[in-house]
């Protein structure tokens, strides 16, 4: 069984090639993204070979599209085509790896060279909580990561950084781009830029943002507000509900 190196020169004529391999129209804007990294097709395949194939490359940060009966055995055979190869995770983790380590202040946990490196990268940025600069990348930038000790307590008591309440971790899956990472790179940057933050916990909504620069208001253990705290400050529904001012 020998593969097909495939390109898709357009979202049409992807979807014309899923359509053909019977998979599920429900994956299909999953795959849009992955069109340009020249994927691999096999054809043929037993549908139990395809199913560990889809299983082997989803845990390694890849994916594979396939009928959609394959899963439950109604064929026997499948095409299968082959996104997200560790050759690409591994070229979006260098960009990214290489944007990050140009940034003032940020300091990045990994080897200088990635070829034997899965697609996860953790950093921290100087004199900030990770769990300040995680928030941050959520509530400002519309940014996944994950912030703390990452089930490896005593890897980060090797790095140091379990003083500092671990650090801040980028996963690269099958479904990022080339976009996604330039949106990382340049949100680092601007939070990196902004100085020193202080994480500042209170429940005295005027003295908490009269003294901010930038408030998040939480209700029930969810952010419902955020924004500058002068115009949070004047806003009508902060002043009702937390001020007395009707």
């Amino acid at each position: 069984m020998r593969p097909e190196l495939v390109h898709f020169s357009d979202g049409e004529e992807l979807r014309r090639a899923l359509e053909e391999l019977g998979c599920d129209p429900g994956g299909f804007p999953y795959f849009e993204g992955k069109r340009e990294i020249y994927p691999l097709r096999f054809r043929g395949v037993d549908t139990r070979a395809a199913n560990a194939l889809k299983q082997e490359m989803l845990s390694r940060g890849g994916d594979v599209a396939v009928h959609r009966h394959a899963i439950d055995r109604g064929v026997a055979t499948t095409d299968c085509i082959v996104f997200g190869t560790a050759k690409e995770l591994r070229l979006l983790a260098e960009k990214l790896a290489a944007g990050l380590r140009r940034i003032p202040r940020v300091k990045l946990y990994c080897l200088d060279d990635l070829r034997d490196h899965i697609s996860v990268l953790a950093f921290n940025i100087e004199g900030m909580e990770a769990a300040d600069v995680g928030t941050m990348l959520d509530v400002d930038h519309n940014i996944a990561c994950r912030t703390g000790l990452h089930c490896a307590p005593l890897v980060h008591e090797r790095l140091g950084t379990d003083k500092i309440h671990g650090a801040v971790r980028f996963g690269i899956g099958p479904f990022n781009t080339e976009a996604h990472i330039d949106a990382a790179i340049a949100a680092v940057a601007d939070i990196a830029a902004s100085g020193t933050a202080v994480l500042l916990v209170e429940q005295d909504v005027d003295a908490a943002l009269t003294v901010a620069e930038r408030a998040y208001v939480m209700e029930t253990g969810r952010v419902v507000m955020s924004g500058n705290a002068g115009v949070l400050l004047a806003d009508p529904r902060i002043q009702q509900s937390y001020l007395g001012i009707a």
